[in-house]
């Protein structure tokens, strides 16, 4: 063979020669079908997820355990051998041949290991990819419990039980849990479960009833797949009325949803869903009541809000999450300029810091302290360390996902507050605010024609919502100087009533205070 034939001529020939190549092949072949295989009977035999993820590792690691022995050995008439040196004309000859004839095993190995590698990436990163309910699917919606007292007064009971489990459930990092502000249109719906759970982008719901009498309380709850009617768990709780056996049903109703849906917890989501805020009954039933009209951001409400949470504070002095509430209430009382004063803003900062000191790493008092200095202080690097703080105890909490992508944005991190908007959306699919933090958040990057579709999916879900008809209009300028486009979406917006944007406002995302 000449000298100047290349090296790597010479080691392509020489990997041909002892059918690397053509083991390549096969083994990544056969290594894929294998492993689809394993996915489709971890399904149908309900094999643990470490059983598909296993015959993946394996599949990657002999790999190349099978080029090496192909490189080292040949199979011969007298059996298994050392694969020996090439001599110089062997080399030449497979050199000399057509490309055709020469590389056409080295192309499929390429493919059929390129297949392989695919497919364990899949299951190894992603997850595994059939169907059934598993951890990266494991979604819930919880809608409104059904009064089944036929009592007026059960009504907060119920709302409120609902509330603190969408509360427990945002504790779990697993899982995906819709917000309140998303289901509530579901009361007394005639829709049925598979289409509310289409609307709301979940793999499956949760239902139940609240029955009080005095002192004595009886709820039921079904866990139930959306895409097969098929009951996942059920149970019935009934009991004295106390916060701790209201907080004992709670965490297990949680902690049930988790092992159905396989979403594993971690020692600290443990402890955290185990915390009992209260044991003071009327103070709870106070604190619960506060919270709901906390998320009216109208004058009155907040007043309202405050002095309920005030005779929670009154009944039980060591109520953490009731003085971070408060906390919270007085920051937004200033940012939205119904109290400008200092001694709203110095009892922002002592309610949050006593929360905290009442209960360390409490996730509502860091978020509380968060409000604080995002809202009196425009200290945003503050804010969204203590925001950050919160999140790492309750990922799923719609209202902190979405506070933090305010924060990144006045920030000037605009992609990274549209991330945090985007999460937002996921947790409140049927919020109209969370759509438009996405489209004003595209609207700064310049992302316009993404921007408008997401708008209007916002009117889609309110066709009143004016903000979103003035979004619409603004970026009709920023983008194009159209200001007649401009006028037609605000003559459309005042066709269809557009007046003020739905209540609830920044539960799932939208930054609406003036920008300061």
């Amino acid at each position: 063979m000449p000298e100047t034939t290349p090296g790597y001529q010479k080691f392509l020939a020489e990997l041909k020669r002892r059918s690397v190549f053509r083991v390549a092949a096969v083994y990544g072949a056969t290594a894929f079908v294998v492993v689809q295989a394993a996915d489709v009977l971890q399904e149908a035999l309900h094999l643990p997820e470490a059983f598909l993820t296993g015959i993946a590792v394996v599949a990657l690691l002999g790999f190349p355990l099978a080029i090496v022995l192909a490189w080292a050995f040949e199979r011969t008439p007298q059996g298994v051998v050392r694969t020996g040196s090439a001599t110089p004309e062997e080399i030449a000859q497979i050199v000399a041949q057509p490309a055709s004839r020469r590389w056409p095993s080295g192309i499929l190995a390429l493919v059929g290991v390129a297949a392989l590698a695919a497919s364990a990436w899949l299951i190894l990163v992603r997850g595994p990819t059939g169907g059934g309910v598993r951890s990266a699917e494991a979604s819930v919606a919880v809608l409104p419990f059904t009064n089944l007292s036929g009592d007026p007064e059960t009504e907060p009971f119920a709302d409120g039980l609902h509330d603190d489990l969408l509360t427990q459930l945002s504790k779990i990092g697993a899982l995906t849990v819709i917000s309140r502000t998303s289901v509530q249109e579901y009361r007394n719906t005639t829709k049925n479960l598979r289409q509310i759970a289409a609307e709301l982008g979940v793999s499956t719901v949760l239902e139940g009833g609240v029955q009080r009498a005095g002192n004595r309380y009886r709820i039921n709850v079904q866990l139930i797949d959306a895409a097969t009617d098929a009951h996942l768990w059920a149970e019935g709780y009934s009991g004295e009325l106390t916060t701790a056996n209201i907080f004992d049903v709670q965490t297990d109703i949680a902690t049930s949803i988790a092992a159905a849906l396989q979403a594993n917890l971690t020692a600290g989501e443990r402890e955290n869903l185990g915390r009992v805020p209260t044991e003071n009954l009327e103070a709870y039933e106070a604190y619960q009541e506060a919270r709901n009209r906390r998320r009216y951001y109208e004058d009155v409400d907040l007043r309202t809000a405050d002095v309920l949470v005030s005779q929670a504070i009154q009944r039980d002095s060591a109520f953490a999450e009731a003085w971070a509430l408060k906390a919270v209430i007085a920051s937004q009382m200033y940012w939205f300029f119904y109290d400008r004063s200092d001694s709203i803003v110095n009892a922002a900062d002592d309610l949050s810091r006593h929360a905290l000191e009442l209960a360390p790493g409490l996730a509502e008092g860091h978020w509380a302290r968060g409000h604080y200095f995002y809202r009196t202080r425009l200290d945003y690097d503050r804010a969204r360390a203590e925001v950050e703080r919160a999140l790492d105890d309750r990922p799923g909490e719609a209202d902190f996902v979405s506070l933090s992508g305010d924060i990144l944005r006045r920030k000037g991190d605009f992609r990274g507050a549209l991330s945090r908007y985007e999460r937002s959306v996921e947790l409140a699919p049927r919020d109209p605010n969370g759509f438009l933090a996405v489209c004003e958040t595209l609207s700064l990057l310049r992302e316009y024609e993404e921007a408008e579709a997401v708008c209007r999916r916002a009117i889609e879900l309110q066709p009143d919502y004016s903000s979103a008809y003035t979004q619409l209009a603004f970026m009709r300028v920023a983008a194009a100087g159209d200001t007649a486009g401009a006028r037609r979406w605000l003559t459309e917006g005042m066709a269809a009533g557009a007046d003020s944007p739905q209540q609830d406002p920044g539960a799932s995302g939208t930054d609406l205070a003036p920008r300061s």
